[in-house]
């Protein structure tokens, strides 16, 4: 590490320090303790006459724009994100008040500024600390002309909240948490102010610029960034919640660190702001998105021993069609929440032998548990009451009801508690040998409570629990669920961002908020983790989804890149919908990118790129059929340029478009999927239909100086699938060359020459004209 500490004397002779950024320039005031950021982007919002804050456990607030002596130093570093510089503002507060100090850091080749705060107690005597305003504003703030264009991206807590946007002059709602542990940090019922978990964003929807603030660590405080709107003016306060941490004498403490982001286009800041947490955290990432299938979302509780054996043997059977890799058990093992040895008589043979069955035939076993969880009619309440969370009357906290009981957060500060998790995971994965560990209702472990240990924050304590597991797993797959997110980064492979699905359109576990909760999580993929948007339904009877409806949350599943898990009885499908399935597999690991997030609240337009194509998907959210213009500027592409689009669902090619494309009567809650390729005077793939990624056909290329299209085909598993070629007019294809052609035809009207094919193994296609 170089260093080049300012001295003294300098500080006497300035009023105020600079450090400039690649986005732009900090600017602190050694007078009055406030700073300014301007973006050097002129659409970016500047933030002005900004402080920090400590608030103390007994209600005392200290500000950096107190009255104090205020010193700096000034030093270059080096760290996992690159080189960069450091400027530490020294707060040396009178009387018997903490001293403390904020950090600025900025990177050479990275455009963010980083916060920081400190506190020292070079005082006699302890004092807690309940949070740490790390950004704040009084007058001055943000200054946005026009306020009520502009939006606040906002993310969920954990799992199951929603992330969105929402204007200015909207009202935000309650978020649907279980339990009251996060009272302190839900929203107000007053327009134009909200609370977002982690991170949040100004943004323009037409100039798609604006600030983003977030914490890039998050292992040990809550953070929450609170968005206030008051006629032109914005304030943004970034709060890291230390829970009353006692800080002893000779001590010190720092909040989590934040970054603020001015940018010109939201997309890159969300992927940047996750880029950077998955540095600072070492995010895991396994290369491969797991693919399977989950007893859960047809059998529910009352599953069995013989049910995961018949879809078992459905899958190693049909292992060519579907080409998955675990089998996961979920709830309805197990005699009582917490008791996850103990297993009821659903399955006489016990779990070991059930993941022997499953590994014999070739894939890997999954299970589902909460071990966080502890029913108030387990034994191990019964047997160890002390080892949950409790309130300060050394009650237990219910942290929520389920399973016809109240279920308590494991205290996992306590040793007893550690060593139970650990004998567990043991017995589950060296014992029994499963794969994959699906554990969920997480937030149990994060309660605001008493602990064994007592100065430790819920997010340390529930941190600990996932390091414990963690730990005892190695490297097999770790799926969070109903997970307070940001901590959990660098201990789970993947996680779940969304609502629970379920055989309904409407309602808390439903096709409709797994989607909308899906597509706007897509900055997390393959940078945090990897997404599991939750199970694909696909089954045609025990259900009240429609075809429209299954098509909408197959083609949502498959462009996120999440995990893929079915979950429906298997050999009860009609061949119609076991297609469903196959057309996703195997996964593309690349997330879709919903382009209107940042103009309206649900997601309508989502688009993926494969080289010259582009996958692009409109939802109608309406209860009716509606019509629905596209921009081509919406979605990327050159408004001026022409472009053939072909629709996936109905296998229709709907013409050339140039600004816009004119979409009629998209069905009740249905999606068209639209493939779109640059349209000129010569053929073209336009689409093929045995894959909804569109992978399966590579290395197209047009040779003009023979009139030759060539590809190369990898066909899906033995079943007869088309390929749509468009061919100029007056242009006629003289000659067809492939291996695993069963006849093409030409439709003149249309000009599209069809391809049906049928193969197991690659072969390379050649079309002369």
């Amino acid at each position: 590490m170089r260093s080049d500490i300012s001295t003294g004397s300098e500080i006497n002779q300035q009023e105020t320090v600079v450090l400039n950024s690649l986005s732009g320039s900090i600017v602190f005031d050694l007078k009055t303790g406030k700073f300014n950021f301007y973006p050097k982007n002129s659409t970016s919002p500047q933030i002005i006459h900004a402080f920090s804050e400590i608030c103390l456990a007994d209600g005392k607030k200290i500000r950096s724009s107190d009255d104090c002596q205020r010193t700096y130093s000034r030093e270059n570093f080096k760290d996992d994100h690159g080189e960069g510089e450091r400027v530490t503002i020294y707060h040396k507060m009178k009387r018997e008040i903490p001293n403390f100090k904020i950090v600025f850091i900025t990177y050479q080749h990275l455009p963010p500024v980083i916060l920081q705060i400190e506190v020292e107690n070079d005082t006699s005597e302890a004092f807690g600390i309940e949070r740490f305003v790390v950004l704040s504003m009084d007058e001055g703030g943000m200054e946005l002309p026009h306020l009520a264009r502009w939006r606040f991206f906002k993310n969920g807590w954990y799992s199951w909240d929603q992330s969105y946007s929402i204007g200015f002059d909207e009202r935000d709602e309650e978020p649907q948490i279980a339990g009251d542990f996060l009272s302190k940090f839900v929203e107000s019922e007053k327009p134009g102010r909200f609370v977002s978990a982690w991170m949040g964003m100004v943004v323009h929807p037409q100039s798609n610029a604006g600030m983003l603030a977030g914490f890039v660590s998050m292992s040990r405080q809550m953070g929450t960034i609170t968005a206030d709107a008051k006629k032109t003016q914005l304030k943004i306060t970034a709060e890291s919640f230390a829970e009353n941490f006692q800080v002893v004498p000779n001590k010190h403490l720092s909040s989590e660190k934040l970054m603020l982001l001015p940018f010109h286009n939201g997309f890159e800041a969300l992927e940047q702001y996750a880029d950077f947490v998955a540095c600072d955290m070492q995010a895991r990432v396994p290369k491969q998105v797991p693919t399977g299938w989950c007893s859960w979302y047809y059998f529910f509780d009352k599953v069995t021993e013989d049910d995961i054996l018949e879809n078992l043997e459905f899958l190693a059977e049909n292992y060519h069609n579907y080409p998955v890799e675990y089998v996961q058990l979920d709830d309805g093992y197990q005699t009582a929440i917490g008791d996850w040895l103990s297993i009821n008589e659903k399955f006489p043979h016990g779990i070991k032998w059930l993941c022997s069955q499953i590994k014999q035939r070739g894939l890997k076993p999954g299970l589902w548990l909460a071990p966080f969880c502890v029913g108030a009619n387990s034994q191990l309440y019964h047997q160890h009451p002390d080892w949950v969370v409790k309130n300060t009357n050394g009650r237990p906290i219910v942290a929520f009801q389920n399973w016809n009981t109240q279920i308590y957060g494991l205290d996992c500060t306590h040793p007893e508690a550690q060593a139970f998790l650990r004998q567990l995971f043991e017995i589950i994965i060296n014992e029994w040998g499963v794969k994959y560990v699906k554990i969920d209702f997480l937030f149990a472990a994060a309660l605001r409570g008493q602990r064994f240990r007592a100065n430790v924050t819920s997010i340390e304590a529930y941190r600990k629990g996932l390091e414990i597991i963690r730990q005892t797993v190695g490297d097999k797959f770790i799926l969070g669920c109903g997970a307070p997110l940001g901590p959990a980064v660098g201990l789970v492979d993947g996680m779940r961002i969304s609502e629970d699905v379920g055989p309904v359109w409407y309602g808390n576990c439903s096709a409709s908020v797994a989607i909308k909760a899906t597509l706007p999580r897509y900055f997390l993929h393959r940078r945090l983790w990897n997404n599991d948007p939750d199970c694909l339904l696909v089954r045609q009877s025990n259900t009240q989804l429609n075809e429209e409806e299954v098509r909408s949350l197959t083609t949502v599943l498959a462009l996120s890149g999440g995990a893929l898990f079915l979950s429906d009885d298997l050999p009860s499908l009609s061949e119609k919908r076991k297609r469903l399935f196959q057309i996703v597999l195997p996964v593309s690991s690349q997330s879709a990118i919903p382009v209107d997030i940042f103009e309206q609240r649900v997601p309508q337009v989502f688009a993926s790129k494969r080289g010259e194509q582009l996958l692009v998907g409109v939802i109608n959210w309406e209860d009716k059929p509606v019509d629905f213009e596209l921009s081509l500027e919406k979605i990327g592409l050159d408004k001026r340029k022409t472009f053939h689009v072909f629709e996936f669902w109905e296998e229709s090619y709907l013409g050339c478009f140039q600004e816009s494309i004119q979409l009629c009567r998209i069905p009740p809650h249905g999606t068209k999927l639209l493939s779109l390729q640059p349209a000129g005077n010569y053929p073209v793939v336009l689409l093929h239909n045995f894959h909804l990624r569109q992978d399966g056909v590579d290395f197209v290329k047009y040779h003009p100086k023979d009139k030759k299209l060539s590809f190369r085909i990898r066909p899906q598993k033995n079943i007869q699938a088309k390929i749509f070629i468009y061919v100029p007019d007056n242009w006629r294809s003289r000659q067809v060359v492939c291996e695993c052609l069963v006849r093409h035809y030409f439709d003149p009207k249309s000009c599209i020459l069809t391809l049906e094919i049928c193969g197991s193994t690659e072969c390379n296609c050649e079309i002369y004209f």
